[in-house]
């Protein structure tokens, strides 16, 4: 009978909608977890399909070379003319070394501030860092205490989902087909009646 084939569909997807329900019912927080943990998984897949290969990029600047982003002086050659006297010459050199010597001096001495600030810089953020870690563990160890207390009234409506999509033809034609329409109403009300109760004291514990 057409009748008792819409009954039998109508029992079946009962059964599975009043089963999600016991279940969230019964830990509504490990399902919550579920989904949010499926949800990031799903974020970290597309955002690593979408990374593209970075370019490290050399050129000069200021008449160095830049080679990831660390300044490599470049010295010139230096000469003199022939009639320069020795003497000369050694406190040419003398001076250009004294130079050469002064600049690296100040290149150093800048390269070791800016290692300082970064150093601190690095520990301010890491302190901040693992702040933040240890107050999101404590979160993170109170949801899973939390998701670890079930109600068990859910499981009326799990059973009722169980029975339901086993033998929704069997449910369909007893004990009469007028009457087998009760079987969903029942289970459905049922589910409605414990998840409003269910709902109302989580909501009421969360105010307190």
């Amino acid at each position: 009978m057409p009748e008792t084939e819409i009954l039998t569909w109508v029992i079946k997807w009962t059964g599975v909608a009043i089963t999600l329900i016991g279940l969230f019912i019964v830990a509504p927080h490990a399902l919550l977890s579920i989904w949010r943990r499926s949800k990031d998984w799903i974020k970290r897949k597309i955002s690593s399909l979408l990374q593209r290969p970075q370019t490290v990029h050399v050129g000069l600047v200021d008449g160095g070379a830049v080679v990831e982003g660390v300044t490599v002086l470049q010295v010139g050659g230096f000469t003199w003319d022939e009639s320069v006297p020795v003497e000369e010459r050694i406190a040419r050199l003398r001076a250009y070394v004294e130079s050469v010597e002064s600049r690296l001096n100040n290149s150093f001495e800048r390269i070791a501030e800016e290692r300082t600030a970064r150093e601190q810089a690095v520990s301010e953020l890491e302190a901040q860092l693992r702040k933040e870690i240890n107050e999101l563990r404590g979160i993170i160890e109170a949801q899973e205490r939390e998701s670890l207390v079930i109600d068990t009234r859910g499981l009326v409506p799990i059973v009722f989902g169980v029975i339901f999509g086993n033998v929704p033809e069997f449910l369909a034609t007893w004990p009469a087909w007028h009457l087998a329409w009760f079987w969903p109403f029942l289970g459905f009300g049922l589910t409605v009646m414990i998840a409003t109760k269910s709902w109302t004291e989580r909501t009421a514990g969360a105010l307190h």
